[in-house]
């Protein structure tokens, strides 16, 4: 094979590598930790790979699997979407890879009854036909350009086999594809040659809707799990609704239980009984705890929240500090500040939970205030922690109780919340401290008071 014949068939790999790169760009999120220079460079292992395959003539089934192979690991270290999105999406660039193959493998055979040898690397027919295969990949890659690119998920059992299918796929569609070749160069029977021809397009074809409708389930299992997690959210906000009910209901006991009190406490004093009035109000007092002692901002949700967290965080050993000062024209409504308040509360306790248990020597704290910053009004909850953290390639923080794979729901309802009244959050994790601070927007000309 003449010198320019190998710079095609490498310019040829460098434009299906490049391919490959813009399909993958337009369906999955790049790492920003990776410089171009390091993708560059793996574009052009593969580009060494395929053209090394194929100059020891290595069988097209069996390269194309290997390439298919390098292609997956090219995505999970360079994109940050999940496993499955990045599986699915490089084994559907390969299928059409495999269909353009097939179509200009084909299509001398079955319209001009040309010698495959033609067609191959060297042969006469070579530059138009492989101009012919980048076009159809660049064609089809334009038209996924306008696919919606939705949310995948699949369990590590699933991708494995998902995975094994492809390769599987892969491997008998080229071979199916060499055959048809093989046979007509061999028996030139054209009636042969069609009947395989039409095996192959219906092999490959039902290749693709297999893929596409494990496609469809894996995006139908990733709104489950999304159901499944805005469900849990409904649960967590449902308990912090009934916690404030409660509060309220509590307070409304008291509120009516307190008339009687004082009514006795009247008898004994006008009876002159004082030592009797002293000891019960002393007795009384023993009896209330600190869940009926309701801070007076005057926005029921806070009071609410605040008064059933700072109980249930002191009788943990937390230490916990609140300074409050809220406008009259509070920015949220109350399901969403219940929402909002309790599950910062909430992270914050098992936080200062799981510190306490790995160093029982150490006091864990909470401090949480409310107050104006110039036109915006700052949530801010700073809790002490045992300094373990882990985030995802998009700097989201993963939940311990999910083994740090996912997310947590808390923080993740605190984010939804946030962006939905047009609010800023920022995270540290500074010095074992986890801080939360959160920025809303006050309405124009709203009051300040502080809690007392």
């Amino acid at each position: 094979m003449a010198l320019t014949s190998y710079i095609w068939e490498l310019v040829i790999n460098i434009v299906e590598s490049s391919l490959l790169c813009i399909f993958l760009n337009d369906k999955l999120t790049s790492k920003t930790d990776f410089p171009l220079i390091a993708k560059i460079l793996y574009l052009l292992g593969i580009i060494v790979s395929t053209s090394l395959l194929s100059l020891f003539h290595i069988s097209i089934p069996i390269r194309f699997s290997l390439i298919f192979f390098i292609c997956i690991l090219f995505s999970a270290i360079f994109y940050s979407d999940s496993v499955s999105k990045k599986i699915i999406w490089t084994s559907i660039y390969f299928v059409i890879c495999l269909s353009a193959d097939s179509i200009v493998a084909l299509i001398p055979q079955l319209f001009f009854n040309a010698n495959t040898i033609a067609t191959n690397a060297g042969g006469a027919l070579r530059v138009p036909f492989t101009l012919l295969y980048i076009a159809t990949i660049a064609s089809f890659v334009f038209i996924f350009h306008y696919i919606k690119n939705n949310e995948l998920s699949m369990t590590r059992f699933q991708r494995i086999i998902y995975i094994l299918v492809c390769i599987i796929g892969f491997f008998f569609g080229e071979y199916i594809t060499s055959i048809t070749l093989e046979s007509a160069e061999k028996f030139n029977d054209k009636s042969f040659t069609n009947n395989m021809i039409l095996v192959c397009t219906i092999y490959i074809s039902l290749f693709l809707l297999l893929l596409i409708f494990i496609y469809k389930l894996a995006y139908a299992n990733a709104l489950n799990i999304e159901l499944t997690t805005k469900q849990q959210l409904f649960e967590l906000e449902k308990k912090e609704f009934s916690n404030l009910i409660a509060s309220t209901e509590s307070l409304r006991q008291m509120k009516h239980e307190l008339t009687l009190h004082l009514n006795t406490i009247n008898y004994l004093l006008k009876e002159s009984k004082v030592n009797d009035a002293l000891g019960y109000i002393r007795q009384y007092l023993s009896v209330v705890d600190d869940s009926h002692h309701l801070p007076a901002t005057g926005n029921t949700a806070i009071d609410c929240i605040i008064s059933t967290t700072i109980p249930e965080a002191k009788s943990k050993g937390i230490r916990i500090r609140t300074s409050i000062f809220i406008p009259d024209l509070f920015p949220l409504d109350d399901l969403s500040t219940c929402a909002l308040l309790g599950n910062l509360f909430t992270n914050s306790i098992e936080a200062c939970m799981e510190q306490k248990a790995s160093d029982t020597t150490i006091e864990p704290f909470i401090d949480f205030s409310i107050k104006p910053v110039q036109n915006m009004m700052l949530i801010k909850i700073d809790n002490s922690f045992n300094g373990e953290y882990k985030v995802d390639d998009q700097n989201h923080f993963l939940s311990r109780k999910r083994n740090f794979s996912k997310p947590g729901l808390g923080l993740k309802r605190i984010e939804e919340i946030t962006a939905q009244f047009d609010g800023i959050i920022d995270i540290n994790t500074n010095n074992n401290i986890f801080t939360i601070s959160i920025m809303f927007p006050l309405v124009e000309g709203a009051n300040e008071y502080r809690n007392n």
